[in-house]
C-alpha cells in the first residue's frame, strides 16, 4: 500500500485516506482544548496562532474575555482638579506591602520626583518622600525590597531609604561615625574641688563643683573609677555608637582625650582617707533620626582594650556620669572594621537573604556586593562584600532571594549565593543568559524564579537542598515576538505574578520603543497569550490580591486640551471585571471630560490546519465554535486560507461586490433554543425586548455550552485558518472544522 509523509517524515497513512481517482472523502479537524500561543513549527494541536486580551478559566478549560482596567480610586474624580493623584507625570514605581497580618496595607509610588502612599481610607495619597531624581532612560527601575517591618527603596540615583508606614522613613546605613565624647578629668585635689571636677564615691550625692547644686546618683551602689591607692595615677579613653530602631550599631566613634589623675590623700574627720570618684561626661554626641539609643565604651585603668560601659536610652541626653568599677563593665567593644559608615550611598538593588540586607555598589561600583551584619541592616563589616568583576559576564543587574540561595543577575550571567552569615559563598550559575530587566524577576508557583532575558522568558528550577539548579525556557511558543523586543528599553520592563489569576505578566517595550508596549502572559495551563494596548509602566499585588498597576502616561490635568479620544492615564489602575480600557477624552459638547474608553479589542487566531496533508484540497463545510453563552453578543467571524491573512476579496477579486463572503457575524446564544435574558439598555419609547431581563423578576441563568456552527464559503485550500476580533464578551473552549478532502492537489511550482 502506497504511504504519504509529511515533511518532518511522518506516517501519514492513518491520519489521511489516499485519494485515487475522483474520490472525496469528509473529515473533522478537532481542537477541543486551546491551551495558548505557538508561533513556531510544526505547531501542537492545542495551539494557536494568536491570543490576545485573554484569559484563561482553568475550571472550564475555556478562554475569556471578562476583564479591562479603570482607576484604583473607583468613583472619585480622578482626572481632575481635586483629585487623588497631585502630580501629572507617568507612574514611574509601584510595591504593595501589608503590616499587622494584612490589617494595614501600604502603597507605595513614585509619580514624577515625589514618592506617595495610598490612604485607603481617605482615598488621598500622602507625600512620604519629594524631591526625588526620576530614572533616566538608560537607569533600571526602582528596586523594592522587605526586610522585616520595613521596605528598602533604592534606584540608584537616589540614596537607599526604609519605610515602615506613618511617614516613618530613614536613611538605610550609617552616614558618618559619632564624635567623640568628650569627658571631665576629676581634679587632684578633692577636698578643694579646684582642679576639675570631682564626685566623691563616698557619699549619696555628687558636687558638679564648688558652687554647683548638689545632684544625686540614682544607683545605691556606684563603687566609682580608678584606685584607692595613694599616689597612684589613673587613666581611661571613652568610645560612643548609635542603635536605631531597627537594631542596628553604628561605626563606633574615635576615642576620646584622656582622663587622668592622680588619687590624693585628703582628711575626713581628722582621718586621712583616700576615695574613688565619678567621671563627669559631657558632649555625648546625638545620632540622626532614627536613633533610639547611644552605646557608651570605656577602658579599664590604664588600658586600651573597650570595654560596653552603660547605655543611653534617648538621642537627647548630651551628659552623664560614670561611676563603673572595671569589674562591672560588659563585653569588649566592636573593633572599628564591624561596623562602618554605609558603603553604598545609592545601591540599584538590594535583597533580603539570611537576615542580611545585600545592596550593590551602585553605578560607581556595578559589579560589587554589600552585605550588612546579621539582623542589623544598617550596619556593614569592612570586609563584608562580594567582588564579581573578575569573571565575565557584565554588571550586576539585579538581585533576588530564593529559599537558600541569592540569585545575582548579571547582563550576561547568573552567580548564586550560599551559607550563613559568617559563611557566604558565591559561585557561577550560569553563563551566557543573563537579565537587564531585574523588575520581571519574580517567583511564579509551581515554575521557579520567572525572569526576562534578551531573547525570551526563563525559569530557575530546583532550588532546594539535594536539588540540583537548572534553567528552562519557557517563551519558546512565543519566540518570534522576542524579535520585536527593544533591547534599548529593557530596563523598562515590568513583570509581576498575579496569585488571583495565577497568571505571571510581562510587560515590555518594542519596536524600538523605551516606553512598554507589548504584554505577554504566561497562564495557569503554561500558555501564553499577549495583552495588547496595555499602558502598563510599573505594576504590583496587593494583599487582596488586585493586580494594580502605574499608568505610564499623565496629562489627565490638561485634558481639556487634549484632542477627543485622547487616552487619559492619571495615577493607579487596577484590573477588574469592568469591560473598559481605561478612560478617554470625550467630544467637548459641551464640553470636555474624562470618561471610560470603549472595552478592550480581543482577537484569536487559530492555527493554520492542513487536515494532514498540505498539498491535497480541501473544501471546507462548516467551522463549529464551542462557546459559552454571553447573550446578546454579535461576534464576528473571519476565514483565511494558504497561510494568508487577508481577506479574500483582497487577493481574487476584481470586483469586491462578486468575491466570496470572508466574514459573518453570529450572536453568542443557543441556535435551538429562546435566547437567554439579558440585561440591556433600552432607549426611551423603545419597545421591551422578548430576550430583557427585569430586575428583581427574571430568573438567573447560568451561561450554557454550546457549539455555533459556522457557513464557510470559501474556495479550495491546502491550509485553513479563523480569526475572532471582537470588544464584544465572549467565552469559548475550543472548535472543529469539518471539511471535505479532494483528490486534487497544489499545482505544479513556478518555474
Amino acid at each position: 500500500m502506497d504511504t504519504v509523509s509529511d515533511r518532518f517524515g511522518q506516517n501519514l497513512s492513518s491520519r489521511l485516506p489516499i485519494h485515487r481517482g475522483n474520490m472525496r472523502q469528509s473529515g473533522k479537524k478537532e481542537v477541543a482544548k486551546i491551551k495558548g500561543m505557538f508561533q513556531g513549527k510544526p505547531t501542537p494541536e492545542d495551539a494557536c496562532n494568536q491570543m490576545a486580551n485573554y484569559m484563561f478559566d482553568d475550571k472550564t478549560k475555556s478562554w475569556h474575555n471578562y476583564f479591562g482596567w479603570e482607576i484604583y480610586f473607583t468613583g472619585e474624580p480622578q482626572h481632575s482638579a481635586g483629585g487623588p493623584y497631585p502630580k501629572n507625570g507617568p507612574i514611574w514605581s509601584l510595591y504593595s506591602f501589608s503590616s499587622k497580618n494584612g490589617a494595614k496595607q501600604h502603597i507605595l509610588f513614585q509619580q514624577e520626583s515625589d514618592l506617595y502612599e495610598v490612604n485607603g481610607s481617605t482615598k488621598k495619597c500622602v507625600q512620604v518622600q519629594p524631591g526625588r531624581k526620576p530614572p533616566a532612560q538608560s537607569d533600571y527601575l526602582t528596586s523594592y525590597t522587605p526586610f522585616g517591618k520595613y521596605v528598602v527603596i533604592a534606584d540608584g540615583n537616589n540614596s537607599i531609604v526604609k519605610y515602615r508606614g506613618g511617614n516613618k522613613l530613614f536613611p538605610v546605613g550609617w552616614p558618618e561615625a559619632p564624635g567623640p565624647i568628650s569627658p571631665r578629668s576629676p581634679g587632684s585635689n578633692p577636698a578643694s574641688l579646684g582642679g576639675g571636677y570631682f564626685f566623691d564615691s563616698s557619699e549619696d550625692y555628687i558636687k558638679r563643683n564648688a558652687s554647683g547644686l548638689p545632684v544625686k546618683i540614682e544607683s545605691e551602689n556606684w563603687p566609682g573609677l580608678g584606685t584607692a591607692t595613694k599616689d597612684e595615677k589613673n587613666k581611661y579613653f571613652y568610645k560612643v555608637s548609635f542603635i536605631n530602631e531597627t537594631g542596628s550599631e553604628s561605626p563606633i566613634s574615635q576615642q576620646s582625650d584622656a582622663v587622668k589623675w592622680t588619687t590624693t590623700e585628703f582628711a575626713v574627720d581628722g582621718v586621712n582617707t583616700t576615695s574613688r570618684t565619678g567621671v563627669l561626661l559631657s558632649g555625648i554626641p546625638t545620632g540622626p533620626e532614627g536613633v533610639v539609643a547611644r552605646k557608651v565604651y570605656r577602658t579599664k585603668n590604664n588600658a586600651t582594650t573597650f570595654f560596653y560601659a552603660f547605655t543611653i536610652y534617648d538621642n537627647i541626653t548630651q551628659e552623664g556620669v560614670d561611676y563603673l568599677e572595671d569589674d562591672q563593665l560588659g563585653d569588649e567593644a566592636p573593633n572599628p572594621s564591624d561596623s562602618i559608615v554605609m558603603p553604598s550611598q545609592m545601591p540599584r538593588f538590594a535583597a533580603s537573604f539570611q537576615n542580611c540586607l545585600f545592596i550593590d555598589g551602585g553605578k560607581k561600583n556595578p559589579s560589587r556586593i554589600f552585605y550588612s551584619n546579621p539582623l542589623q541592616m544598617d550596619s556593614y563589616s569592612a570586609s563584608s562584600y562580594f567582588e564579581i568583576g573578575n569573571r565575565q559576564g557584565g554588571d550586576i543587574t539585579g538581585l533576588f532571594p530564593y529559599y537558600n540561595n541569592l540569585f545575582v543577575f548579571r547582563e550576561r550571567a547568573i552567580d548564586v549565593i550560599s551559607g550563613t552569615p559568617g559563611n557566604f559563598q558565591v559561585s557561577p550559575f550560569i553563563q551566557g543568559v543573563g537579565c537587564k530587566s531585574h523588575a520581571t524577576i519574580d517567583a511564579v508557583p509551581g515554575v521557579g524564579i520567572c525572569f526576562l532575558a534578551e531573547d525570551g522568558i526563563y525559569a530557575i528550577q530546583g532550588n532546594f537542598t539535594g536539588f540540583e539548579l537548572n534553567i528552562t525556557k519557557l517563551s519558546t511558543p512565543i519566540d518570534l515576538l522576542s524579535e520585536t523586543w527593544s533591547r534599548s528599553g529593557m530596563k523598562r520592563a515590568v513583570g509581576q505574578y498575579w496569585p488571583q489569576a495565577k497568571e505571571y505578566h510581562c510587560y515590555i517595550p518594542d519596536s524600538g520603543s523605551d516606553q512598554v508596549g507589548l504584554g505577554i502572559v504566561l497562564h495557569e495551563n503554561f500558555g501564553w497569550s499577549v495583552r495588547d494596548g496595555w499602558p502598563v509602566g510599573c505594576c504590583t499585588v496587593d494583599y487582596d490580591g488586585n493586580f494594580i498597576f502605574g499608568h505610564k502616561l499623565g496629562n489627565a490635568n490638561q485634558y481639556n486640551t487634549l484632542p477627543s479620544g485622547t487616552a487619559v492615564g492619571n495615577g493607579l489602575m487596577v484590573i477588574s471585571g469592568k469591560r473598559q480600557a481605561g478612560y478617554v477624552v470625550s467630544e467637548p459638547s459641551p464640553e470636555k471630560e474624562i470618561i471610560p474608553a470603549p472595552a478592550l479589542t480581543s482577537t484569536f487566531r487559530s492555527q493554520w490546519h492542513d487536515m494532514g496533508y498540505d498539498p491535497a484540497k480541501k473544501q471546507i463545510k462548516y467551522l463549529y465554535i464551542y462557546a459559552y453563552t454571553t447573550g446578546q453578543q454579535q461576534v464576528p467571524i473571519r476565514w483565511y486560507r494558504d497561510g494568508d491573512w487577508k481577506a479574500e476579496f483582497d487577493q481574487y477579486a476584481v470586483n469586491p461586490s462578486t468575491s466570496m463572503v470572508q466574514e459573518q457575524s453570529y450572536l453568542w446564544e443557543r441556535p435551538d433554543y429562546p435566547d437567554q435574558p439579558n440585561y440591556i439598555t433600552i432607549p426611551a419609547g423603545a419597545p421591551v425586548p422578548a430576550e430583557s431581563a427585569i430586575w428583581d423578576t427574571s430568573v438567573w441563568q447560568d451561561r450554557y455550552l454550546t457549539s455555533i456552527r459556522v457557513a464557510v464559503p470559501l474556495f479550495m485550500c491546502s491550509t485553513f485558518a479563523f480569526e475572532i476580533e471582537t470588544t464584544s464578551k465572549i467565552q469559548f473552549v475550543g472548535y472543529a472544522v469539518e471539511y471535505t478532502a479532494t483528490p486534487t492537489q497544489t499545482i505544479r511550482g513556478k518555474s
